[in-house]
C-alpha cells in the first residue's frame, strides 16, 4: 500500500521515490522478521506451558512471558500472555504453603482441592502434571524424615536402656508427626506398651526392693498403714 502510495506520487522525483521504496522495504523486511521473531517465542511458551514438568519449569516460562510482553504486542495477543502469566503465578502461590505441611492426610486433601483448578481448558492450561511432581517432591522428603524418625525411636532395645532413657522416649514421642506411616505408628503402639510394661515391673521392683530393706517394725506399720 506504502509502495503504490509513493509510485503515485508525482511530487517526487524518481530517484526519490527509489530511495523511499528501498527504505521502506528493508523496513517491511525488518518487521517481518521481528513478527517472525515474536511469533516463534508465542509457540516456545505455548510449548512450555504443555510440557512443564517442575517449579523450574514454571519460572522459566514467567521469564520468557514477561520478555514477551515488552515485545509491543497488540492488545488481545497481551492479555492472553498475561492471562496466562497470572494463572501460573495463582496456582504457585496455591501450592507454596504445602512445602511446611508435614501431614500426609492434609496434603492429600489440599492437592485435590487444587487440583480442580489447575486445568483451563480456554487458554489450553494444564498444570496437573506440576502439581503431581511437587506433591511427590514433597512426600519424598517426608519419607526420608520418616525413616529418620524410625531410626531414632524404634530401632532400639529396651532392655538395654534404663528408666531414664525410658521416660525420656515416652516424653518425646508424646507428640506424633503427621508424616508416620500405618505400620510405623503401629510399630510404635506395641513399643510403647512394652517401655509401659518394663516401667512398671521396675517401678514394682524398685518398691520392693525398699520393702526388703525394712525391718519387721517398719513392715508392720506399712500395713497398718495400708488397711
Amino acid at each position: 500500500e506504502y509502495l503504490l502510495i509513493i509510485k503515485e506520487n508525482n511530487e517526487l522525483f524518481e530517484e526519490d521515490k527509489d530511495e523511499l521504496k528501498k527504505d521502506l522495504s528493508y523496513k517491511l523486511k525488518d518487521m517481518s522478521r521481528y513478527i517472525k521473531i515474536i511469533e516463534t517465542e508465542m509457540t516456545i511458551i505455548y510449548d512450555l506451558v504443555e510440557e512443564a514438568k517442575n517449579i523450574d519449569d514454571l519460572d522459566y516460562i514467567l521469564n520468557k512471558i514477561s520478555s514477551l510482553k515488552t515485545r509491543g504486542l497488540e492488545d488481545d495477543i497481551y492479555e492472553e500472555f498475561n492471562y496466562i502469566g497470572n494463572f501460573i503465578m495463582d496456582f504457585k502461590n496455591k501450592i507454596n504453603f504445602l512445602k511446611e505441611e508435614t501431614d500426609i492426610s492434609i496434603i492429600s486433601e489440599k492437592k485435590n482441592e487444587i487440583l480442580d483448578e489447575v486445568i483451563d481448558d480456554e487458554y489450553g492450561l494444564d498444570l496437573s502434571n506440576v502439581l503431581e511432581t511437587y506433591i511427590k517432591e514433597i512426600l519424598d522428603k517426608l519419607e526420608e524424615k520418616s525413616s529418620e524418625w524410625e531410626s531414632k525411636f524404634l530401632k532400639l532395645s529396651i532392655k538395654e536402656l534404663g528408666n531414664r532413657d525410658l521416660n525420656k522416649w515416652m516424653k518425646e514421642t508424646e507428640v506424633l508427626p503427621g508424616y508416620l506411616s500405618e505400620n510405623i505408628l503401629e510399630r510404635y503402639v506395641n513399643l510403647k506398651a512394652e517401655i509401659l510394661e518394663k516401667l512398671s515391673e521396675d517401678k514394682v521392683k524398685y518398691i520392693l526392693s525398699l520393702i526388703n530393706e525394712l525391718t519387721l517394725s517398719e513392715k508392720e506399720k506399712i500395713k497398718n498403714n495400708l488397711k
